[in-house]
């Protein structure tokens, strides 16, 4: 650089030997010290928002490429030196403050998924599961099930009732049991609980009312117990097709739970059985 130069902020002032009005305004002067005390000062603060914004702004860049600008030739641009009147160069930063300036550009830069963050699961689905072991629980206190076994067992309070009432009692203690657990994930184990258990407990409750076999009792109404009457259904059971039918999700606003409907059940069905005693 020439030794007769001065450099404000980004820009190269050239030697103001071929501008005598300018050198004997005293305005002048004043306004070039005013920009060598605050020039520099703006443009740490540039360098330094660059820096951690992790690119120069475009002006910047306009200004690097900039030709016969009114202040310098620009020609000079390119290969200038900075040159403050404060003791700290860019060149004399330390490595640890270095580091650390490019790991906040690459941290403010690069996109952070909070799904991704430690000690969080990068899934934040929630889950609903039905309580399988109390459902089994509530149907061996209710005589659906053995305890131990789970195998399904003739309902003995229901034994005094006909036919079409247990197997509607069982059906509504069924679609009770679906719609309360339809919104769970687990929804294929409840729907299994109905097609297994409680199908045969019902079976067994009609081949012991009889004093029969279960095979007995599904040739005379099928698998699905269906009851007719002068060739019309009266009732029966839940087939596959319905329980695999019986869609997922939230069928009601405030569902029965399923020991409260089956106790209601079981004192409706027992009022109608007295009140059709009384009629006859």
């Amino acid at each position: 650089m020439a030794p007769n130069s001065t450099i404000v902020s980004r820009y190269t002032v050239e030697s103001f030997s071929c501008y005598p009005s300018l050198l004997a305004s005293a305005r002048h002067q004043e306004l070039v010290s005013i920009l060598k005390a605050v020039l520099p000062l703006q443009d740490r603060m540039f360098t330094s928002l660059s820096a951690r914004r992790g690119q120069i702004p475009e002006e910047s860049k306009e200004f690097d490429t900039a030709q016969g600008s009114d202040i310098g030739s620009g020609s000079e641009l390119g290969n200038s030196e900075w040159e403050d009147d404060s003791d700290i160069e860019p060149e004399d930063l330390d490595n640890a403050e270095c580091e650390d300036l490019e790991s906040d550009t690459e941290s403010s830069t690069k996109f952070r998924d909070p799904r991704k963050s430690k000690g969080r699961e990068s899934d934040y689905s929630m889950r609903i599961e039905a309580p399988i072991d109390e459902i089994y629980a509530l149907l061996h206190s209710r005589g659906f099930i053995t305890p131990k076994q789970k195998r399904p067992t003739p309902n003995d309070s229901v034994l005094g009732q006909e036919d079409h009432r247990i197997i509607t009692w069982y059906r509504r203690v069924s679609i009770g049991l679906l719609n309360y657990y339809s919104s769970c994930d687990n929804f294929l184990k409840v729907k299994a609980i109905v097609n297994y258990q409680l199908r045969w407990s019902a079976i067994h409750t009609l081949s012991k009312k009889h004093k029969s076999s279960s095979q007995q009792v599904i040739q005379k109404y099928g698998k699905n117990l269906v009851v007719t009457r002068d060739g019309k259904t009266v009732t029966s059971f839940l087939s596959v097709e319905e329980i695999k039918k019986h869609r997922k999700g939230f069928l009601e606003i405030d569902p029965v739970p399923p020991e409260t409907l089956i106790d209601v059940l079981y004192t409706r069905m027992r009022r109608r059985r007295q009140e059709e005693k009384k009629l006859k």
